[in-house]
């Protein structure tokens, strides 16, 4: 029951809701050229490179090998939360811009 839960956690979830934003961001970049999506176009790339590092961890025997994926996991995911939260700024500056009563001159 552990098995299947850290499973569920640290690779189902992580890739179904990455490729989840991945299409809408790609889609909403195409239409709107937003630098946001293009943000999280990243962002979700980088995340799915390191469930499939986190992945390899999972089954690696060497501990050499495991430290330079677990070093490569952290780095990776360090990177993906900084850029994610970079297009998350971004879009709440854009919303706000937008919605934002401006008074009149």
């Amino acid at each position: 029951m552990d098995n299947a839960i850290h499973t569920f956690g640290a690779f189902v979830l992580p890739i179904v809701t990455n490729f989840i934003v991945l299409f809408y961001s790609s889609v909403a970049y195409r239409r709107s050229k937003r630098t946001v999506f293009a943000v999280w176009i990243a962002a979700s790339v980088l995340s799915l490179v390191s469930i499939l590092a986190l992945y390899g961890l999972r089954n690696s025997k060497s501990s050499v090998e495991q430290h330079g994926l677990w070093l490569f996991w952290s780095l990776d995911y360090i990177v993906a939360a900084i850029i994610g939260t970079y297009g998350i700024i971004l879009l709440m500056r854009h919303v706000l811009s937008q919605t934002t009563i401006k008074p009149h001159a």
